[in-house]
Order: C-alpha cells, then structure tokens, then sequence
C-alpha cells in the first residue's frame, strides 16, 4: 500500500514526526490490521489553519497513493494536547477530491507508554526500545 501522510503545519517546531514514522514502518497502531508491506510514498502538511491549503496538498499527492492518513497530532492533538479544530475540514477536502481512497484518521496512540504497551501486548518485542528507523 502506497501512503500518503498529512501533518499538521503548526506542531512541525514540537515534533520530528517520529512516532508517525514508527507506527508506518512497523505497522502497528493505525496500521496493525494492514497485512500488506505500507510504502510512504508522500508526506505534506495541512498549509496552516484554517486548512485552506490542504485541498491543493491532496491534489499535489492523490495520484501516487492508495491510502491517507492523518498524522495523530491532528485528530489526536499530539504532542501539543490540543486537536485540530478544521479536523472535519481536512476529512472532507479528502473525500471531495477522493472518496475511496482508504483513509486513516489518526497513526499512533497520544501517549509513548500507550506505543509501548501495545507493542509489548503484540508480541513486537524487537521493536519495543527501537529508536528511529531505518529509510
């Protein structure tokens, strides 16, 4: 599956993106019950609030992807506690330029001990204390 990730422009100066990373390269949160190898093949921001811009950034990666996701510091507020108040713009920029692309609305849990446990509860032992990623 060919991924295309949407990051929330004002959490970029707070956060690497790593956790999003993680959960797409070792399938687990968002992406656990996805049996098929997940390529990240686009990753854009929203363009800012009030996500005016998103729609022309769905545009620009649509045709290269099967699937979107949202990164969790939009639906989830990650790592700033405070989600995304045009979440419901952004889902439906989404559906108008694609409506069966396959769409996740979140890719980590908000919490690293969350990650951990459920990559303990998992059986992913190897990757419980990874650190980064290999690209």
């Amino acid at each position: 599956m060919k991924l295309g990730l949407i990051r929330c422009l004002q959490t970029e100066d707070n956060c690497s993106g790593r956790h999003c990373l993680e959960s797409i390269a070792n399938q687990e949160g968002a992406f656990k019950d996805i049996e098929e190898k997940i390529d990240l093949t686009a990753m854009v921001t929203c363009g800012g609030c009030p996500a005016s811009k998103v729609k022309s950034r769905i545009n620009a990666i649509i045709d290269d992807v099967d699937a979107i996701a949202l990164a969790s510091c939009i639906k989830l507020g990650t790592p700033i506690g405070y989600p995304c108040p045009h979440v419901a713009t952004i889902e439906e920029s989404i559906n108008q330029v694609d409506n069966k692309v396959i769409f996740f609305d979140w890719t980590h849990s908000s919490k690293w001990l969350e990650i951990l446990w459920g990559r303990v509860k998992s059986n992913n032992l190897d990757k419980i204390f990874k650190k980064g990623m290999k690209v």
